[in-house]
């Protein structure tokens, strides 16, 4: 059984955002860590300005305070300047824009062609597929992804494809 299809941009963005936003047990600290960080620099900032206040402490806490407000500034640009890099360079990174990746299921193993090259992910590798709404991801026990696209696919029917691989991968592990 074999998918193909065309990799995107796109695609690399909709992977990313969801693994740096859904990895397990950081969701909640990488929505609400930039605003929380900046929320502590400005009470510091508050704080330092209340009377009584040595001038230089005050320009200790000023000046940690601003940097701490940088710092949840940052934070919350992380993904966006991550996503940036990656554009800036993406030939190098992603390959070739539209450069065909084929995925194929064998008896033992998953055979992923990516241009001239191939390599194999033996079913025991593969620890879920993880459904989504528009695609899947393979993920695999090092917790490497491996992107499988919903509509987009060029040839092969990619629900089959996943229903086959997930009858696989549950074949390997009752054996």
């Amino acid at each position: 059984m074999r998918v193909e299809y065309r990799r995107t941009f796109s695609q690399f963005i909709d992977t990313y955002l969801g693994t740096y936003f859904g990895t397990a047990g950081q969701t909640v600290w990488r929505i609400l860590g930039g605003p929380f960080w900046i929320i502590v620099g400005v009470l510091l900032f508050i704080l330092a300005g209340s009377p009584g206040t040595w001038l230089f402490f005050k320009f200790i806490i000023y000046s940690l305070s601003v940097l701490i407000a940088l710092y949840g500034a940052a934070y919350i640009a992380r993904p966006a300047v991550n996503l940036l890099l990656v554009w800036l360079r993406r030939e190098e990174f992603l390959g070739a824009e539209g450069a065909l990746i084929a995925l194929e299921l064998h008896e033992d193993c998953l055979r992923v062609f990516e241009g001239d090259n191939s390599f194999d992910v033996p079913l025991e590798e593969i620890a879920t597929i993880q459904q989504r709404a528009d695609s899947a991801w393979i993920i695999t026990q090092t917790e490497n992804l491996i992107y499988v696209p919903g509509k987009d696919a060029i040839s092969g029917d990619p629900d089959a494809f996943l229903a086959a691989l997930d009858e696989a991968i549950a074949e390997e592990d009752e054996e």
